[in-house]
């Protein structure tokens, strides 16, 4: 929640404005959440896997795939939290002219960004990276203030060997966990 808190700081959200995030994974579901506890208007999220779309949704916010990103009307702001070619290209071109894009998902180090849709329309790019000892303490308050919703985003837990289990099922699409807990079996001893 913290990456997420600075994220919406870096973009300078405005109360009332609308904005698209692509992806829906963790650090994109907690975008939308601090967004809507900010202030945010309209939150939508783009995301492929229709189980992230449906969590989304069930807490309240709009979704779509990424290919009908193109079909909705433009926003004030975006946030990329994927982070490949195609990802960066859609949420650039859904914003207004002027608007900010915020880049936060790192799946690739490089990527190509299409350099006239920023020019033209003097839309502004920004980075986000983790967070500040300010952005943490503002997550912190927002969970006590029960402002966010955050056990639900906690998936199924496993111990440590089956960690690399767990993430190669999350890229494969076995596993649609948002979030996957690792315990070290000390709780149970307790």
């Amino acid at each position: 929640m913290a990456v997420a808190v600075q994220a919406v700081r870096r973009s300078e959200l405005q109360p009332g404005e609308s904005i698209l995030i692509s992806g829906g994974g963790m650090i994109g579901q907690c975008i939308a959440q601090v967004a809507r506890a900010e202030g945010c208007a309209s939150v939508t999220i783009s995301e492929s896997m229709s189980s992230r779309r449906d969590f989304a949704g069930s807490l309240g916010f709009n979704t779509t795939t990424p290919e009908r990103v193109s079909e909705l009307p433009k926003f004030d702001k975006a946030f990329d939290a994927v982070g490949i070619d195609a990802t960066a290209a859609a949420t650039i071109s859904a914003i207004k002219k002027g608007g900010t894009v915020c880049f936060v998902g790192l799946g690739l180090p490089s990527i190509s960004v299409p350099l006239f849709e920023i020019v033209v329309a003097e839309r502004n790019i920004i980075g986000s990276f983790a967070y500040t000892d300010e952005a943490f303490e503002r997550a912190r308050d927002l969970i006590l203030d029960n402002k966010l919703t955050v056990q639900e985003l906690i998936g199924q837990g496993t111990d440590f060997e089956g960690v690399a289990t767990a993430f190669s099922d999350l890229a494969s699409s076995k596993r649609t966990d948002l979030k996957v807990l690792m315990s070290t079996g000390e709780h149970e001893q307790n």
